[in-house]
């Protein structure tokens, strides 16, 4: 817990001083897709879309229904637009591993206990930054939606970052995060941990913290590159 907290409070100066260093005022994340194009790819519409979207609504309280209505943007136009929650059985086998996700008859029930369990990061401080990475861990077994629930984890995990007090949340390279979120070293640390949720294993959750940190880490390191590129 106190390397926890160590981390924590360099993270959060690493925050403070990044966002000091900005050019103000500074819109949002879109500037960097266009001045940093290695970082947010601007090929990323609809991402790009969701998160501004997201900034906008930063004193929402995390629901249902913000999550849902999140998905329409991310989705608007494509051919998973109006879907809504998934409706079909997805348990994704990987390895040792099998990763059991939430029933679909279940995910409105699963979604709302998930917002009602987070609900004081509404009102958060840095201090509930572990808080954030479980809601993630939850968020990405639970899986609710058809496709996109990487990227979605992503972005509510920033989402939530900001309501915790981190300034540079929507700037956050999340690109970078989600090419971690995606690799082979995530994917079984996220598997292993999983277990607590329907039963499979014993629960690990120091783990997915540890993995969670070093990637906040790395993008903090990838912005304020950025950054002096500006």
């Amino acid at each position: 817990m106190h390397e926890n907290a160590q981390k924590i409070t360099a993270l959060l100066h690493k925050d403070q001083e990044v966002y000091a260093s900005l050019p103000h005022p500074f819109p949002d994340s879109a500037l960097l897709a266009f001045m940093y194009p290695l970082i947010h790819r601007t090929a990323r519409l609809h991402e790009m879309q969701a998160l501004k979207w997201l900034k906008q609504h930063t004193d929402a309280k995390l629901t249902p229904e913000l999550i849902l209505d999140y998905y329409s943007v991310l989705t608007a136009g494509t051919e998973l637009d109006g879907e809504g929650f998934r409706d079909t059985p997805c348990n994704i086998i990987g390895g040792e591993f099998l990763f059991v996700t939430a029933s679909a008859e279940t995910i409105p029930e699963e979604t709302e206990k998930l917002c009602r369990r987070y609900a004081h990061l509404n009102e958060g401080s840095p201090c509930d930054l572990a808080d954030v990475f479980r809601f993630s861990l939850e968020f990405i077994c639970l899986h609710p939606f058809p496709d996109g629930n990487g990227r979605s984890t992503v972005l509510l995990t920033q989402f939530l970052l900001s309501k915790i007090g981190f300034q540079c949340s929507f700037l956050l390279p999340f690109d970078a995060l989600q090419s971690r979120i995606r690799s082979p070293e995530v994917t079984r640390t996220t598997q292993r941990c999983a277990g607590v949720f329907y039963g499979q294993k014993p629960y690990e959750f120091a783990p997915y913290v540890d993995l969670l940190f070093s990637i906040l880490e790395e993008s903090y390191q990838i912005l304020e590159h950025a950054v002096k590129e500006i």
